[in-house]
């Protein structure tokens, strides 16, 4: 099975931040270093990054940071949506693929749920559904028996939604030829054309499956989501102090703390995890640092 990536798209909600969101650093290394470890943890080793032409040498050189991955990558010239990344790297998507994107944090287990789904299924294709308690401006699942998908409806207004099963974007395609083939015959002039390649599919009778997912799920669709990110990230992380680290003996730790190489603790100062201080980083005399604070020396990346 290959785990494709899409990287090649434009965030347009984050202003100020002009980084793409999968480069972002949570804990020193960018999320999609995470994403990829998390996807290797499920036991992938075979991935398709997608990019564009001003991201893709940064995407290979942290795919190449991780060991035991066989990783092909493409590049999508204009970010014209999920259907067109896929058009961009057809030569590369042969056999089963699980269609992933980055931007969206979950856990290990959501791998491991679409997968025994395919495993034990017949459909053509599973897609991931998220119940929600409040609107999310996303695509919304409709949903018949025996969890047979219906309809996807994008982005309904508050009180117009089918269902509350949102769709995440983790899709597993048993046939993806067939599901190209659908995309090349959708006429739209809208950001849709993967979307309406599946109901394509579903008027040609194919079975699409939705597998309900009840573990973390956190879309980086606004710069505000960040921190929900960051809680994440510390609550799974152990606490580790690098060697090069140098702590007052009148400093304070207290509970979990990641603190990078030549970290400074000075006098006085209090860490009250859980909490991230980057490498180089200097916490001054009397200074308070407490309550998942993630903090890194930064030049022009965010968490860079």
């Amino acid at each position: 099975m290959k785990a494709v990536f899409l990287c090649g798209g434009s965030g347009k909600r984050m202003f100020p931040i002009a980084e793409d969101k999968f480069l972002f650093k949570f804990l020193g290394s960018p999320l999609l270093e995470h994403q990829l470890e998390t996807a290797r943890a499920a036991g992938l080793r075979h991935f398709v990054i997608i990019g564009n032409p001003g991201n893709i040498a940064r995407i290979e050189e942290i795919a190449s940071r991780i060991p035991e991955l066989r990783v092909d990558f493409a590049v999508q010239e204009e970010p014209l949506g999920i259907a067109d990344a896929l058009r961009s790297a057809r030569s590369l998507l042969h056999g089963r693929l699980l269609v992933i994107n980055p931007n969206d944090v979950f856990s290990r287990s959501a791998f491991m749920k679409i997968i025994a789904a395919a495993e034990e299924g017949d459909a053509t294709s599973y897609i991931l559904g998220y119940q929600v308690k409040e609107y999310f401006p996303g695509g919304y699942l409709q949903v018949g028996s025996q969890d047979r998908l219906l309809h996807i409806v994008e982005k309904p207004g508050p009180g117009d939604e089918p269902s509350d099963l949102v769709n995440i974007l983790v899709h597993l395609h048993e046939n993806p030829e067939e599901l190209l083939g659908h995309i090349e015959r959708v006429r739209s002039t809208k950001d849709d054309v993967y979307e309406c390649a599946l109901a394509s599919m579903l008027t040609a009778g194919r079975r699409i499956k939705v597998v309900p997912y009840d573990g973390f799920w956190a879309p980086i669709k606004y710069p505000w989501h960040i921190f929900r990110v960051v809680e994440y990230f510390l609550d799974n992380a152990e606490h580790s102090i690098a060697p090069s680290a140098l702590i007052s003996d009148r400093a304070t730790i207290e509970g979990k703390a990641i603190l990078g190489d030549n970290v400074k603790v000075l006098e006085n100062a209090v860490i009250r995890g859980p909490v991230y201080v980057g490498p180089n980083s200097v916490i001054g005399n009397g200074a308070l640092v407490r309550d998942y604070s993630h903090l890194a020396l930064t030049r022009s990346r965010l968490f860079d």
